[in-house]
């Protein structure tokens, strides 16, 4: 029951996550959207600074892949405790 709870946080974390960073990508040109794939000039000119977007988006994924990499362990699943750190080294992985 609660690891359903947890899925279920995550996935509704995860949703809009990748949602609003995907358009804080797209319209970091502001409304110029070509502007990305022009000259290095013209992203100087129409894109705003991106640091704290880009810094906010690590911070936040890198909390999310910790919370996927802990779940499995903390969960009372019908897993042996060998299963539950091969199934986190799966997902550790992932960091490589």
């Amino acid at each position: 029951m609660a690891f359903g709870y947890v899925n279920w946080t995550l996935i509704a974390l995860v949703a809009p996550w990748t949602l609003v960073f995907l358009f804080f990508d797209i319209f970091a040109c502001r409304t110029r959207l070509a502007a990305s794939w022009e000259r290095w000039d013209s992203l100087r000119q129409h894109y705003v600074d991106t640091f704290g977007m880009r810094t906010g988006c690590a911070v936040f994924s890198w909390a999310l892949d910790l919370a996927m990499l802990i779940e499995p362990l903390v969960m009372t699943l019908n897993m042996s405790r060998r299963r539950k750190v091969q199934e986190s080294l799966v997902f550790l992985c992932s960091a490589l």
